[in-house]
C-alpha cells in the first residue's frame, strides 16, 4: 500500500473514530485501536504523522484566514474615511457698534469649535464660514480662512467670526437701553471646508445662542 494511500484510508479512519469517540471521550485510544486492527503496529506511525499533517495543515489555513481579517479591518480602519466632529464651545460678543441716527447695530461675534478627526490620518482644515441668524433673517455672512493641521484621534480648536448688523428699531432701542439684560437669541449655520485623504470636503453644524449686544455687560 502506497503512502497516499495509507494517509487518505488512515484519515478516513481518523474522521469515523473522531465521530465514534466524540460520545466516549477517548478519541487518540479509539483512533490508535482502529489504525492497529487495520494495519499493523508498523504502520501506526505513518498513520498517526499524516493525520498530524493533516491537522497541521487546517490550523495553518486558519490561522492565514484570521491574519487575513484582521489586515483587511486595519487596512479599514486606516483607508476609509470617517466624518469629522465639530461641536460648538461657545459664541462670544467681541464689539459692539450701535447708532442710533441711522437706526442701527453691528454685533462682531466669534464662534469657538471643538473638530475631532476620527481618522488615524490628519485632516487639514481650509476655511469656515459662519451664517448668522435672527428672527429666520440672515444678519451677516463671513468666511474664515484658516490652515490648520488636525491631527489624527485628536481635537483642535478653531475660532470664526461674523458681523451681525441689525436694522430693527425696536432692537436697536433694547440693546441701547436700560435693560439689565440685554440678551437676543440667534441661530448660526457653520460650515467647515477641510482636505482629508487628498479629497475636499465639508462639515455642516447648525447651532443657537444668547447673544449679549449692549457695551456695558460685555
Amino acid at each position: 500500500m502506497t503512502n497516499k494511500d495509507l494517509c487518505l484510508q488512515s484519515r478516513l479512519m481518523r474522521q469515523g473514530a473522531f465521530v465514534y469517540c466524540l460520545e466516549e471521550q477517548t478519541c487518540f485510544d479509539q483512533f490508535r485501536e482502529v489504525v492497529l486492527q487495520i494495519y499493523g503496529s508498523n504502520q501506526f506511525c505513518n498513520a498517526l504523522w499524516c493525520c498530524v499533517w493533516y491537522s497541521e495543515w487546517f490550523l495553518s489555513v486558519l490561522v492565514s484566514v484570521l491574519a487575513c481579517a484582521t489586515l483587511a479591518g486595519v487596512l479599514c480602519a486606516f483607508l476609509v474615511p470617517r466624518q469629522l466632529e465639530m461641536k460648538v464651545i461657545g459664541v462670544e460678543t467681541q464689539a459692539v457698534s450701535i447708532n442710533t441716527t441711522i437706526t442701527s447695530m453691528s454685533l462682531l461675534l466669534q464662534t469657538e469649535f471643538s473638530v475631532y478627526n476620527k481618522n488615524f490620518v490628519s485632516a487639514y482644515s481650509q476655511n469656515a464660514t459662519v451664517t448668522a441668524y435672527w428672527s429666520d433673517q440672515i444678519k451677516g455672512v463671513n468666511t474664515t480662512i484658516m490652515s490648520a493641521t488636525i491631527g489624527g484621534r485628536k481635537s483642535h480648536a478653531i475660532f470664526a467670526n461674523v458681523t451681525a448688523t441689525f436694522i430693527e428699531p425696536f432692537l436697536v432701542s433694547y440693546c441701547d437701553g436700560p435693560s439689565p439684560t440685554h440678551i437676543i437669541y440667534m441661530q448660526f449655520v457653520a460650515t467647515l471646508q477641510f482636505r482629508l485623504m487628498a479629497q475636499n470636503q465639508q462639515l455642516t453644524n447648525t447651532y443657537y445662542s444668547a447673544i449679549k449686544c449692549a457695551d456695558i455687560d460685555i
